[in-house]
C-alpha cells in the first residue's frame, strides 16, 4: 500500500483558487466558528498579512494531486519570547 506524498507550502497566490474553493466546500460545515477569505481579493490580503514576520504559515500540499489538504487552522500561538 503506498502512501500520499505531502509537503508543507508557503502560501502564495499559486493557492488562491484551491484555497477559496476549499472555503467554499468547507462553509456549510464551518461557517458559524470560522470566516477564512472565501474571493480571491480577500484571499490576497490574507497572503499579505501572512508576510508579516510575527506570522508562520503553511498549506499542507498532497503531491500526486497538487492540491490543498483540508487541515484544522490554528492561531494565537506566540513566535519567540512574549513581547
Amino acid at each position: 500500500m503506498s502512501r500520499a506524498r505531502v509537503v508543507l507550502v508557503r502560501p502564495s497566490s499559486r493557492w488562491s483558487a484551491a484555497f477559496v474553493a476549499a472555503v467554499r466546500r468547507s462553509r456549510k460545515l464551518h461557517g458559524r466558528w470560522v470566516r477564512p477569505p472565501s474571493t480571491p481579493t480577500a484571499y490576497r490580503a490574507y497572503v499579505r498579512r501572512l508576510r508579516w514576520p510575527i506570522h508562520a504559515a503553511y498549506f499542507i500540499c498532497l503531491l500526486a494531486l497538487q492540491d490543498l489538504v483540508p487541515t484544522p487552522h490554528w492561531s494565537g500561538f506566540v513566535k519567540g519570547g512574549f513581547r
